[in-house]
C-alpha cells in the first residue's frame, strides 16, 4: 500500500508529507485547493508523461516521493531481478525529479530507473481511476478490454492472434502471385532482361579497383617507361659514364683508405657502401618491373571498354559489383518463382483452407469466452447497480458477429435498460453522468478480483450523483478497501465521512503567493469539513451534530 507521499514544487504545492493509512483514505478540500495537483503529482511519481509547467513558479526543479509497505513478493522478486533491493523491512521507495530544462529523472530504491521500468512496476502498485475512466465507456471499442479481464481468456487470445497472423501472411503471398497474368509476364521480360544482362557481364567482386589500377599504367605507359629507363641509366651508368651505384662504391672504398689517417671519418665507408646495396637493390626493382609491364594497344582498349560496361550497370542499378551479383541471384529467384507461382499458389490455397478453419475454430472459442463472461459480468453488476441506487437498471453485454480483426471476431457494446420493460439501448446513448460513475464503480468493484494492486485510487468518481446512491457509493468504497487500500478525493459528505483516514487538502495565500497544504484531520476537524460540505459556510450546532453522527455512523470513529 501507499504509506507516504512527499512533494516539492509542484504547482502551488510548495511542501506536502502526505501520510496515508491501510482502508479507507478520504481526501476533500474547496474547489481550486489542489486536489487535481495531488493526483498529477502521483501520476508523476508512477512514471506517466509529464511536463515542465508543473514546476513551482521560480523553481528549478520539483519531485515527488512514495514510500510503499507490505509490497506483494511477486513485485519484490521482479525488482531483484531488475537489479534494486527494497529496504529490509521490504518497503518501496520510488522518486521522481522534473527539472525546468525538461528533463527528468526517476529513482527506484535510490537507483536510477527508466520511466518505462517505474511505470510498469507502480503499474502493479497502484490502480488510478479518475472522471475520464468513466468517459471511456462511452466508447464501445473500450468494451471488448473489460469483458476480456472478466474472461480472463488471454491464453485463447494469444492462440488466436497466432491462427490470424498466419492466415493473414498466407493471404499477402498470395495477393502477391495472383497478379494479373499480363502484369507477370511483363514482370518475368524485365527479370529475364536484367539475368541476361548481368550474367554476360560476367561480374566479379573487386574487379572495378583492378581494372583502374590497370587503366592507369596503359594510359601512362610510354611515361612510365621513360621514367624507369633513366633511373636505371642513372643508378647503372653506361658505356661512357659511371652510374650512382658504381660511384657510391668507389667513394666507399676512397672512404676507407681515409679512415685509416682520420679517425673522425670512422664508420663513414660502411654507411656509403650500405647505401650502394640500397641503390642496387632499387635499380633491380626498377629492371624487374619494366620487363614484367606488358602493354598492349588492344588490352588497353578492352580494359577501357569493361570499366565502361561495369560503371554503366552500378550506376543503371545503383549498386556495386556485390550488389549487381545479389541482384542476379534476386532476380533469378524471384523469375523461378512466377515461373512455378502456379504450384505455390495452388499450395497457398490448401494451407489458407486449414488456417481458415483453424482461426475460425479458435474464434469461436474466443467468443463463447467472451458470452459467458458477459453473463458473468451482467449478473455482477446487477447486484452492484441495485446496491448504488439503481435498482431498475439493467445491463446487458451484447457480442455479435463481426469481420476478422487482430483481436478477434466480435463486436462488444454494453447495455443498460434504465426502466423496467425498456428495450436496452446503447450505453452511451441514455446513461447520466452520475450512472456512469456508479456503472464505473460497479464495473471495478467487479473486475476486483482480476488485478492484483495494493491501492487504489479514485478521483471524484462521485461525480453526477448525491442523496442515498452517494451513501451507497460511500459504503461500497468502505467495502472495497478491505481488500486493498483506497484513497478517494470526494466533493460528497456521505463518502467523505466513511472514510477511516480523512486528509483535508486547503489553499492559502501569503505575501502574494499561494501554497497548497495538506494536513490529517482529528475528529473535531473532521466534523468541521463535513459539516462546510453539507452546509457550506453556514456551520449552526445542528449541522456539526449531524456531521458528527454521519462519520459514527459511517466510519465508526468516536470523538476520543
Amino acid at each position: 500500500m501507499l504509506k507516504s507521499l512527499t512533494i516539492n514544487n509542484i504547482a502551488v504545492i510548495e511542501h506536502a508529507e502526505i501520510e496515508f493509512s491501510a482502508g479507507f483514505n478520504v481526501l476533500t478540500g474547496e474547489t481550486g485547493a489542489g486536489k487535481s495537483i495531488l493526483i498529477d503529482s502521483i501520476n508523476a511519481v508512477l512514471g506517466e508523461r509529464t511536463s515542465r509547467s508543473i514546476i513551482r513558479t521560480g523553481c528549478d526543479r520539483a519531485s515527488v516521493s512514495a514510500v510503499f509497505e507490505n509490497v506483494d513478493a511477486a513485485i519484490i522478486s521482479t525488482l531483484r531481478e531488475l537489479g534494486y533491493e527494497p529496504e529490509e523491512d521490504g518497503s518501496l521507495l520510488i522518486q521522481r525529479v522534473i527539472s525546468a530544462d525538461g528533463k527528468s529523472s526517476c529513482r527506484i530504491c535510490g537507483i536510477p530507473a527508466a520511466a518505462a521500468t517505474v511505470k510498469e512496476i507502480a503499474g502493479r502498485l497502484i490502480s488510478i481511476h479518475g472522471q475520464h475512466d468513466s468517459q471511456l465507456l462511452l466508447n464501445p471499442q473500450n468494451h471488448i478490454k473489460y469483458l476480456d479481464a472478466v474472461a480472463g481468456d488471454d491464453e485463447i487470445k494469444r492462440e488466436y492472434y497466432k491462427s490470424y497472423r498466419r492466415a493473414v501472411d498466407i493471404k499477402k503471398e498470395l495477393s502477391s502471385l495472383t497478379q494479373s497474368e499480363s502484369d507477370k509476364a511483363a514482370r518475368l521480360d524485365y527479370l529475364r532482361f536484367v539475368i541476361n544482362e548481368l550474367e554476360s557481364a560476367d561480374i566479379r567482386p573487386g574487379e572495378i579497383e583492378e581494372l583502374k589500377k590497370k587503366q592507369a599504367v596503359c594510359r601512362n605507359y610510354e611515361k612510365l617507361m621513360e621514367l624507369l629507363s633513366s633511373c636505371s641509366a642513372m643508378l647503372d651508368g653506361g658505356e661512357m659514364s659511371q652510374g650512382a651505384v658504381q660511384l657510391a662504391e668507389s667513394a666507399a672504398e676512397n672512404l676507407a683508405q681515409a679512415e685509416k689517417y682520420e679517425v673522425s671519418l670512422s664508420g663513414l665507408s660502411e654507411r656509403l657502401r650500405s647505401a650502394a646495396y640500397d641503390m642496387e637493390e632499387a635499380l633491380s626493382a626498377v629492371r624487374r618491373t619494366a620487363d614484367n609491364i606488358d602493354f598492349d594497344a588492344g588490352s588497353q582498349q578492352e580494359t577501357e571498354e569493361r570499366l565502361d560496361l561495369l560503371y554503366r550497370l552500378t550506376h543503371k542499378y545503383s549498386a556495386d559489383e556485390g550488389g549487381l551479383i545479389e541482384l542476379l541471384e534476386e532476380s533469378k529467384r524471384e523469375a523461378a518463382g512466377i515461373i512455378g507461382a502456379d504450384k505455390r499458389i495452388a499450395e497457398l490455397e490448401g494451407e489458407l483452407d486449414k488456417a481458415s478453419e483453424e482461426l475460425e475454430a479458435v474464434a469461436l472459442r474466443l467468443t463463447s469466452a467472451r458470452k459467458s463472461a458477459g453473463e458473468e459480468l451482467s449478473r455482477k453488476l446487477a447486484g452492484e447497480l441495485q446496491f448504488l441506487n439503481m435498482p431498475s437498471v439493467s445491463f446487458y453485454v451484447s457480442v455479435e458477429p463481426a469481420r476478422y480483426t487482430s483481436n478477434g471476431a466480435d463486436a462488444v457494446e454494453f447495455l443498460i435498460s434504465a426502466n423496467p420493460g425498456e428495450e436496452p439501448r446503447p450505453l452511451s446513448r441514455i446513461a447520466s453522468g452520475g450512472e456512469l460513475s456508479r456503472i464505473m464503480l460497479a464495473m471495478k468493484s467487479a473486475l476486483s478480483g482480476k488485478y492484483d494492486v495494493g491501492t487504489i485510487i479514485y478521483d471524484e468518481i462521485d461525480a453526477g450523483i448525491s442523496g442515498l446512491a452517494a451513501e451507497k457509493v460511500g459504503i461500497k468504497l468502505k467495502q472495497t478497501s478491505k481488500g486493498s487500500q483506497v484513497i478517494c478525493v470526494t466533493h460528497l459528505a456521505q463518502i467523505a465521512a466513511a472514510g477511516d483516514n480523512h486528509l483535508l487538502i486547503e489553499k492559502t495565500v501569503e505575501g502574494g503567493r499561494t501554497f497548497t497544504l495538506v494536513r490529517p484531520l482529528d475528529f473535531d476537524g473532521r466534523v468541521r469539513e463535513i459539516a462546510r460540505i453539507m452546509g457550506g459556510a453556514s456551520m449552526s450546532e445542528s449541522v456539526l451534530r449531524s456531521a458528527a453522527e454521519m462519520i459514527t455512523e459511517k466510519s465508526g470513529l468516536t470523538k476520543s
